[in-house]
């Protein structure tokens, strides 16, 4: 399972991806210009708030960690990201070489930190996911600007984004809202011109048909066919992230054991909490790479 751009822990992932050896994709994540060890000694530590360079540096971590992961033996038969991570889990079964995927990640930052100068906005976590209760937080949001579904990240957790004035609406209405630490508001369809310039960039990158495991995609939780994964990596931009259905349909798949890449602390709340609540809970352990890697 691979992280998306609202993970927590970045600084501490980073240490992880240099001790096995990342610092030419860390370099390469910040077209050099920061040391990788400038983020550990807190000198470029506020760079991870800005989005064009957070996203290179999570996909340039996941890489790095599942290269290590593969010398130790262990390689995927399914692979799940939330939002951006989705890119790296496509780089993680070949889809795409680790420098390709790193180099998109830039191109899709950039492009939604564009969106997101000229439209400010933003996103917040509300504990449901009863439609009702959805349904009457976007109603109170929508008077006051754009407010639309994110991601069903959770039976207790659905993720807003859209116009500030419409989230401190919403929020006066949502059962315990918690705004999110990001730049912009992601997965609306504002983003729809980021949504094509991301797009046109995975036009342009080599990738493989043939890949090593399969991947459950953002948009519906199902087995994404190779040839259209790129399609959906751009159209995810405006689109919410089914992220219970990608859970679901792992457990349906028959996993036994569920690896969560750094920084993982909120990949695996979520899938714990997502197989506590099923009715009858499946054996699946879930583990995070460093407690693989050690």
């Amino acid at each position: 399972m691979f992280p998306g751009q609202a993970s927590k822990g970045v600084l501490d992932a980073i240490t992880l991806a240099r001790r096995l050896g990342g610092d030419d994709l860390l370099r390469l994540a910040t077209l050099g210009a920061v040391e990788p060890g400038d983020f550990e000694s807190g000198r470029a530590a506020h760079l991870v708030d800005r989005t064009e360079v957070l996203q290179p540096l999570l996909v340039a971590i996941a890489l790095t960690i599942v290269a290590a992961l593969e010398a130790r033996g262990t390689r995927p038969a399914l692979v799940l990201g939330h939002s951006l991570g989705e890119l790296s889990a496509w780089a993680a079964i070949g889809g795409l070489s680790p420098q390709a995927a790193v180099e998109l990640a830039r191109v899709r930052g950039e492009a939604m930190a564009t969106v997101a100068r000229a439209r400010p906005g933003g996103m917040v976590a509300i504990a449901t996911s009863d439609p009702s209760a959805i349904a009457d937080a976007l109603a109170a949001g929508r008077p006051h600007g754009d407010l639309d579904v994110a991601a069903y990240n959770a039976f207790d957790e659905t993720v807003l984004t859209g116009d500030l004035a419409a989230i401190r609406a919403a929020e006066r209405v949502a059962p315990r809202a918690q705004r999110l630490r990001v730049a912009g508001a992601w997965h609306a369809p504002r983003m729809s011109s980021a949504a094509d310039t991301f797009a046109a960039a995975l036009a342009r990158t080599a990738h493989e048909t043939s890949l090593r495991a399969r991947l459950v995609t953002n948009g519906d939780g199902s087995i994404a066919l190779a040839a259209e994964i790129p399609s959906r990596l751009a159209a995810q931009l405006t689109q919410p992230v089914a992220w219970t259905r990608c859970l679901t349909q792992a457990v349906h798949e028959g996993c036994t054991e569920l690896v969560a890449i750094a920084p993982s602390a909120t990949l695996r709340a979520l899938i714990i909490k997502h197989l506590d609540h099923l009715p009858e809970r499946p054996a699946i352990r879930v583990r995070t790479c460093d407690e693989v890697l050690s």
